[in-house]
Protein backbone atom coordinates (compact mmCIF):
# COMPACT_ATOMS: atom_id res chain seq x y z
CA UNK A 1 0.00 0.00 0.00
CA UNK A 2 1.34 3.69 -0.74
CA UNK A 3 1.91 5.47 2.00
CA UNK A 4 -0.30 8.98 2.42
CA UNK A 5 -0.36 12.09 4.56
CA UNK A 6 1.75 14.77 5.21
CA UNK A 7 4.65 12.24 6.75
CA UNK A 8 4.81 10.65 3.39
CA UNK A 9 4.92 13.68 1.67
CA UNK A 10 7.85 14.86 3.16
CA UNK A 11 9.41 11.17 2.76
CA UNK A 12 9.05 11.60 -1.09
CA UNK A 13 10.20 15.13 -1.58
CA UNK A 14 13.05 14.37 0.58
CA UNK A 15 14.19 11.56 -2.11
CA UNK A 16 13.71 13.63 -4.44
CA UNK A 17 15.90 15.98 -3.89
CA UNK A 18 18.64 13.38 -2.32
CA UNK A 19 18.25 11.82 -6.26
CA UNK A 20 18.69 15.29 -7.61
CA UNK A 21 21.78 16.02 -5.71
CA UNK A 22 23.02 12.67 -6.24
CA UNK A 23 23.08 13.70 -10.43
CA UNK A 24 24.20 17.15 -9.59
CA UNK A 25 27.20 15.67 -8.47
CA UNK A 26 27.60 12.58 -11.02
CA UNK A 27 27.20 15.50 -13.67
CA UNK A 28 29.87 18.26 -11.99
CA UNK A 29 32.62 14.58 -11.82
CA UNK A 30 31.60 13.88 -15.85
CA UNK A 31 32.41 17.96 -16.51
CA UNK A 32 35.80 18.12 -14.77
CA UNK A 33 37.12 14.62 -16.51
CA UNK A 34 36.15 16.19 -19.59
CA UNK A 35 37.89 19.64 -18.88
CA UNK A 36 41.09 17.09 -17.68
CA UNK A 37 40.98 15.23 -21.12
CA UNK A 38 40.87 18.96 -22.97
CA UNK A 39 43.67 20.32 -21.17
CA UNK A 40 46.07 17.00 -22.28
CA UNK A 41 44.75 16.37 -25.84
CA UNK A 42 43.15 20.10 -27.19
CA UNK A 43 40.21 18.10 -28.03
CA UNK A 44 36.70 19.65 -27.64
CA UNK A 45 35.03 18.33 -24.42
CA UNK A 46 31.29 17.75 -26.45
CA UNK A 47 33.25 15.27 -28.90
CA UNK A 48 35.52 11.99 -28.25
CA UNK A 49 39.05 12.36 -29.35
CA UNK A 50 39.72 11.67 -33.01
CA UNK A 51 42.84 11.16 -34.62
CA UNK A 52 43.44 11.94 -38.88
CA UNK A 53 43.16 8.58 -40.99
CA UNK A 54 46.26 6.62 -41.63
CA UNK A 55 47.71 6.72 -45.09
CA UNK A 56 50.23 4.97 -46.77
CA UNK A 57 52.63 7.86 -47.15
CA UNK A 58 52.07 8.31 -43.46
CA UNK A 59 53.56 4.94 -42.68
CA UNK A 60 56.71 5.63 -44.99
CA UNK A 61 57.64 9.31 -43.54
CA UNK A 62 60.20 8.97 -40.78
CA UNK A 63 58.61 11.96 -38.84
CA UNK A 64 55.73 10.21 -38.93
CA UNK A 65 56.55 7.74 -36.54
CA UNK A 66 58.25 10.65 -34.54
CA UNK A 67 54.83 12.29 -33.72
CA UNK A 68 52.49 9.58 -33.98
CA UNK A 69 51.75 7.57 -30.69
CA UNK A 70 53.36 4.08 -30.48
CA UNK A 71 49.76 2.28 -30.18
CA UNK A 72 48.99 4.26 -33.27
CA UNK A 73 51.41 3.16 -35.39
CA UNK A 74 51.05 0.64 -38.22
CA UNK A 75 54.13 0.40 -40.52
CA UNK A 76 54.27 -1.49 -43.52
CA UNK A 77 56.01 -5.08 -43.24
CA UNK A 78 57.56 -6.53 -46.79
CA UNK A 79 54.79 -8.82 -47.46
CA UNK A 80 51.98 -5.91 -46.98
CA UNK A 81 53.97 -3.63 -49.35
CA UNK A 82 53.92 -7.01 -51.89
CA UNK A 83 50.49 -7.66 -50.95
CA UNK A 84 49.66 -4.19 -52.32
CA UNK A 85 50.78 -4.31 -55.16
CA UNK A 86 48.62 -7.97 -55.70
CA UNK A 87 51.10 -10.70 -55.02
CA UNK A 88 49.11 -13.00 -52.58
CA UNK A 89 50.58 -13.73 -49.23
CA UNK A 90 50.59 -17.90 -49.99
CA UNK A 91 52.37 -17.44 -53.12
CA UNK A 92 54.97 -14.72 -50.87
CA UNK A 93 55.07 -17.18 -47.66
CA UNK A 94 56.23 -20.04 -50.32
CA UNK A 95 58.89 -17.80 -52.41
CA UNK A 96 60.19 -16.80 -48.68
CA UNK A 97 60.57 -20.28 -47.38
CA UNK A 98 62.31 -21.57 -50.25
CA UNK A 99 65.26 -18.56 -49.99
CA UNK A 100 65.44 -19.39 -46.27
CA UNK A 101 65.94 -22.92 -46.89
CA UNK A 102 68.53 -22.30 -50.22
CA UNK A 103 70.56 -20.00 -47.74
CA UNK A 104 70.46 -22.33 -45.10
CA UNK A 105 71.88 -25.21 -47.08
CA UNK A 106 74.20 -22.77 -48.81
CA UNK A 107 75.73 -21.89 -45.24
CA UNK A 108 75.30 -25.45 -44.48
CA UNK A 109 77.66 -27.07 -47.40
CA UNK A 110 80.54 -24.43 -47.04
CA UNK A 111 80.40 -25.25 -43.16
CA UNK A 112 81.16 -29.08 -44.16
CA UNK A 113 82.71 -28.41 -47.06
CA UNK A 114 86.88 -29.47 -46.55
CA UNK A 115 89.13 -27.64 -48.93
CA UNK A 116 91.04 -29.83 -51.18
CA UNK A 117 94.57 -29.92 -50.12
CA UNK A 118 97.29 -28.50 -52.23
CA UNK A 119 100.47 -30.15 -50.74
CA UNK A 120 103.02 -31.94 -52.70
CA UNK A 121 105.34 -33.64 -50.29
CA UNK A 122 108.92 -34.31 -51.90
CA UNK A 123 111.31 -37.27 -50.38
CA UNK A 124 113.28 -39.66 -50.91
CA UNK A 125 117.03 -41.16 -49.72
CA UNK A 126 119.71 -38.28 -49.35
CA UNK A 127 121.65 -37.37 -52.29
CA UNK A 128 118.66 -38.29 -54.45
CA UNK A 129 118.56 -34.22 -55.84
CA UNK A 130 114.89 -33.27 -54.27
CA UNK A 131 116.24 -30.07 -53.23
CA UNK A 132 117.61 -29.53 -57.02
CA UNK A 133 114.05 -30.56 -58.05
CA UNK A 134 112.42 -28.24 -55.78
CA UNK A 135 113.97 -24.74 -56.93
CA UNK A 136 113.44 -26.00 -60.37
CA UNK A 137 109.45 -26.23 -59.17
CA UNK A 138 110.44 -22.98 -58.36
CA UNK A 139 112.51 -20.72 -60.36
CA UNK A 140 113.18 -22.79 -63.08
CA UNK A 141 117.02 -23.20 -61.66
CA UNK A 142 119.19 -25.46 -60.66
CA UNK A 143 121.10 -23.25 -58.01
CA UNK A 144 124.22 -24.53 -58.96
CA UNK A 145 123.77 -27.86 -57.13
CA UNK A 146 122.80 -27.92 -53.55
CA UNK A 147 123.99 -29.84 -50.04
CA UNK A 148 121.94 -31.94 -48.37
CA UNK A 149 119.43 -30.38 -46.20
CA UNK A 150 118.51 -30.79 -42.81
CA UNK A 151 115.66 -28.31 -42.25
CA UNK A 152 112.49 -29.15 -44.87
CA UNK A 153 112.69 -26.65 -47.65
CA UNK A 154 108.94 -25.41 -47.76
CA UNK A 155 106.98 -23.05 -50.32
CA UNK A 156 103.59 -21.89 -51.69
CA UNK A 157 104.41 -20.90 -55.36
CA UNK A 158 103.03 -21.26 -58.67
CA UNK A 159 105.41 -23.32 -61.09
CA UNK A 160 108.01 -21.84 -62.82
CA UNK A 161 106.67 -23.41 -65.92
CA UNK A 162 103.09 -21.92 -65.85
CA UNK A 163 103.67 -18.19 -64.85
CA UNK A 164 103.84 -17.08 -68.14
CA UNK A 165 99.97 -18.87 -68.74
CA UNK A 166 97.30 -17.22 -69.14
CA UNK A 167 93.91 -17.33 -66.84
CA UNK A 168 93.70 -18.72 -63.22
CA UNK A 169 96.56 -20.50 -61.72
CA UNK A 170 96.53 -22.20 -58.79
CA UNK A 171 99.63 -22.06 -56.36
CA UNK A 172 101.19 -25.67 -55.24
CA UNK A 173 102.29 -26.42 -51.61
CA UNK A 174 105.80 -27.78 -52.11
CA UNK A 175 107.47 -29.42 -49.57
CA UNK A 176 111.65 -30.86 -49.25
CA UNK A 177 111.35 -32.86 -46.26
CA UNK A 178 115.26 -34.44 -45.85
CA UNK A 179 115.97 -37.71 -46.52
CA UNK A 180 118.03 -38.36 -43.46
CA UNK A 181 117.06 -41.27 -41.43
CA UNK A 182 116.51 -39.28 -38.53
CA UNK A 183 114.72 -36.22 -39.97
CA UNK A 184 112.65 -38.55 -41.55
CA UNK A 185 109.63 -38.75 -39.28
CA UNK A 186 109.16 -34.47 -40.46
CA UNK A 187 107.15 -36.68 -43.06
CA UNK A 188 104.53 -37.05 -40.86
CA UNK A 189 103.51 -33.40 -40.24
CA UNK A 190 102.48 -32.70 -44.16
CA UNK A 191 101.06 -35.98 -44.64
CA UNK A 192 97.53 -35.11 -43.62
CA UNK A 193 97.60 -32.23 -46.06
CA UNK A 194 99.11 -33.89 -48.69
CA UNK A 195 97.57 -34.32 -52.40
CA UNK A 196 100.21 -36.49 -53.69
CA UNK A 197 104.09 -37.85 -52.75
CA UNK A 198 107.22 -38.05 -55.11
CA UNK A 199 109.56 -40.35 -53.90
CA UNK A 200 112.71 -39.06 -55.71
CA UNK A 201 115.29 -42.03 -57.19
CA UNK A 202 118.57 -41.42 -57.31
CA UNK A 203 119.02 -43.32 -61.12
CA UNK A 204 122.84 -42.94 -61.18
CA UNK A 205 123.81 -44.65 -57.86
CA UNK A 206 120.70 -46.94 -57.52
CA UNK A 207 121.93 -50.15 -57.28
CA UNK A 208 123.81 -49.68 -54.27
CA UNK A 209 120.82 -47.69 -52.46
CA UNK A 210 117.92 -50.25 -53.99
CA UNK A 211 117.92 -51.88 -50.44
CA UNK A 212 117.60 -48.56 -48.21
CA UNK A 213 115.11 -46.67 -50.85
CA UNK A 214 112.86 -50.01 -50.85
CA UNK A 215 112.42 -49.91 -46.97
CA UNK A 216 111.87 -45.76 -46.92
CA UNK A 217 109.32 -46.40 -50.28
CA UNK A 218 107.78 -49.64 -48.28
CA UNK A 219 107.16 -47.51 -44.39
CA UNK A 220 105.24 -44.63 -46.70
CA UNK A 221 103.60 -47.54 -48.54
CA UNK A 222 102.27 -48.87 -45.20
CA UNK A 223 101.32 -45.65 -43.29
CA UNK A 224 97.88 -45.83 -42.10
CA UNK A 225 96.81 -42.17 -43.58
CA UNK A 226 98.70 -42.97 -47.04
CA UNK A 227 96.01 -45.97 -47.30
CA UNK A 228 93.36 -44.14 -45.94
CA UNK A 229 93.00 -41.45 -47.88
CA UNK A 230 94.92 -42.97 -50.74
CA UNK A 231 97.55 -40.51 -51.46
CA UNK A 232 99.27 -40.72 -55.00
CA UNK A 233 102.78 -41.92 -54.92
CA UNK A 234 104.90 -40.95 -57.91
CA UNK A 235 108.48 -42.61 -57.89
CA UNK A 236 110.60 -40.04 -59.69
CA UNK A 237 113.54 -41.31 -60.89
CA UNK A 238 115.58 -38.44 -61.15
CA UNK A 239 119.29 -37.97 -62.77
CA UNK A 240 118.54 -39.80 -66.06
CA UNK A 241 120.30 -37.35 -68.36
CA UNK A 242 123.19 -39.14 -66.84
CA UNK A 243 124.40 -42.06 -69.11
CA UNK A 244 125.22 -44.35 -67.17
CA UNK A 245 121.74 -44.11 -65.57
CA UNK A 246 119.14 -46.96 -64.96
CA UNK A 247 115.85 -46.84 -66.93
CA UNK A 248 112.43 -46.00 -64.89
CA UNK A 249 111.94 -50.13 -65.85
CA UNK A 250 114.56 -51.14 -64.15
CA UNK A 251 114.26 -49.32 -61.30
CA UNK A 252 110.79 -50.05 -60.69
CA UNK A 253 111.32 -54.18 -60.80
CA UNK A 254 113.92 -54.15 -59.06
CA UNK A 255 111.91 -51.86 -55.81
CA UNK A 256 109.25 -54.22 -56.18
CA UNK A 257 111.56 -57.74 -56.01
CA UNK A 258 112.81 -55.64 -52.48
CA UNK A 259 109.65 -54.59 -51.40
CA UNK A 260 108.35 -58.23 -51.86
CA UNK A 261 110.98 -59.68 -49.82
CA UNK A 262 110.54 -56.82 -47.18
CA UNK A 263 106.53 -58.15 -47.37
CA UNK A 264 107.40 -60.76 -46.30
CA UNK A 265 109.91 -60.59 -43.17
CA UNK A 266 107.73 -57.33 -42.06
CA UNK A 267 104.80 -60.54 -42.20
CA UNK A 268 106.63 -62.60 -39.61
CA UNK A 269 106.71 -59.64 -36.62
CA UNK A 270 104.43 -59.70 -34.90
CA UNK A 271 101.58 -57.60 -35.18
CA UNK A 272 102.10 -55.48 -31.57
CA UNK A 273 105.11 -53.91 -34.13
CA UNK A 274 103.23 -53.09 -37.15
CA UNK A 275 100.21 -51.71 -35.67
CA UNK A 276 100.60 -48.53 -37.51
CA UNK A 277 101.20 -50.03 -40.85
CA UNK A 278 98.85 -51.83 -43.25
CA UNK A 279 99.97 -55.01 -45.44
CA UNK A 280 101.04 -54.46 -49.18
CA UNK A 281 99.90 -56.58 -52.27
CA UNK A 282 97.66 -59.50 -52.33
CA UNK A 283 98.88 -62.88 -50.04
CA UNK A 284 100.58 -65.52 -52.63
CA UNK A 285 101.53 -63.22 -55.09
CA UNK A 286 104.33 -61.55 -56.38
CA UNK A 287 104.23 -58.02 -55.26
CA UNK A 288 103.77 -54.98 -57.89
CA UNK A 289 102.91 -51.52 -57.33
CA UNK A 290 99.50 -52.10 -59.14
CA UNK A 291 98.28 -54.17 -56.12
CA UNK A 292 98.88 -51.00 -53.99
CA UNK A 293 94.99 -49.23 -52.65
CA UNK A 294 96.50 -45.62 -53.89
CA UNK A 295 98.02 -45.26 -57.04
CA UNK A 296 101.67 -45.47 -57.43
CA UNK A 297 103.44 -44.42 -60.94
CA UNK A 298 107.01 -44.39 -62.11
CA UNK A 299 108.64 -41.40 -64.34
CA UNK A 300 111.90 -39.82 -64.88
CA UNK A 301 113.50 -36.72 -64.43
CA UNK A 302 116.60 -34.96 -64.72
CA UNK A 303 117.33 -31.73 -61.65
CA UNK A 304 120.11 -30.30 -63.29
CA UNK A 305 118.90 -30.16 -66.92
CA UNK A 306 115.00 -29.16 -65.73
CA UNK A 307 113.47 -31.82 -67.69
CA UNK A 308 111.01 -32.10 -64.98
CA UNK A 309 107.96 -31.90 -67.26
CA UNK A 310 106.69 -35.54 -65.98
CA UNK A 311 106.73 -34.44 -62.58
CA UNK A 312 105.02 -31.20 -63.28
CA UNK A 313 101.65 -33.35 -65.17
CA UNK A 314 101.70 -35.28 -61.85
CA UNK A 315 101.74 -32.43 -59.60
CA UNK A 316 99.06 -30.41 -61.66
CA UNK A 317 96.51 -34.07 -61.84
CA UNK A 318 96.40 -33.71 -58.43
CA UNK A 319 96.54 -29.85 -57.80
CA UNK A 320 93.87 -28.67 -60.05
CA UNK A 321 95.05 -25.09 -61.37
Amino acid sequence: MWACGPRANLIRVYKKRKRKRKEQSSESEREKGRSRRTRSTGDSPLTPPRRRPIEEDDRLNPTYALSTPYQARKYPSFVDSLTIKGIPQTQLYAATGVVLLTIFFFLLVRLFKRTKPNTVVLTGLSGSGKTVIFYQLRDGSSHQGTVTSMEPNEGTFVLHSEINKKGKTKPVHIVDVPGHSRLRPKLDEFLPQAAGIVFVVDALEFLPNCRAASEYLYDILTKAIVVKKKIPVLILCNKVDKVTAHTKEFIRKQLEKEIDKLRASRTAVSEADVSNEYSLGVPGEVFAFSQCQNKVTVAEASGLTGEISQLEQFVREHVKA
